[in-house]
């Protein structure tokens, strides 16, 4: 076989070898992101309930306390939230405060249109609390 026919022979080769790992590589590829698709989506663990429902005297603003399993921990790890609305603009704030675990004991007293205080909040349960950024409301705690 004439030298110009082997090197022709083995660039086809090189190519045809290429092309069969590259077809591969892009079926696992598929395969792997439809296996993964079918994975249980972590929304269809997500269980929510709302515990505690609050409105400024004027009607402004809402504050909500849910339990929830839907969080980064895993669908056992159970938490309540507090959430505010600013209901004119519907602007929200989720969040605020993260309490491990149910308390049915929280209360939620505005004291004017822009003052929310939250009691019977076990400090050592207490997983984050943030005040809403960017607006009047001012959020106060009472430990018990």
């Amino acid at each position: 076989m004439p030298s110009n026919t082997k090197a022709w022979l083995s660039k086809a080769l090189q190519f045809g070898g290429g092309c069969f790992y590259l077809l591969l590589a892009s079926w696992s590829l598929f395969h792997v992101a439809g296996w993964v698709g079918t994975l249980p989506d972590h929304s269809e663990h997500c269980q929510e309930s709302i515990l505690l429902s609050s409105w400024s005297p004027n009607k402004d603003w809402q504050a909500d306390v849910s339990f929830s399993n839907c969080s980064l921990h895993g669908r056992r790890h159970w938490q309540s939230h507090l959430s505010l609305t600013d209901l004119e603009s519907g602007r929200q704030f989720p969040g605020l405060l993260v309490v491990s675990g149910r308390h049915d004991e929280l209360k939620l007293d505005w004291y004017n249109h822009r003052q929310l205080s939250i009691s019977g909040l076990p400090i050592d349960h207490l997983e984050h609390f943030q005040q809403p950024l960017g607006t009047e409301i001012v959020l106060t705690l009472k430990g018990d």
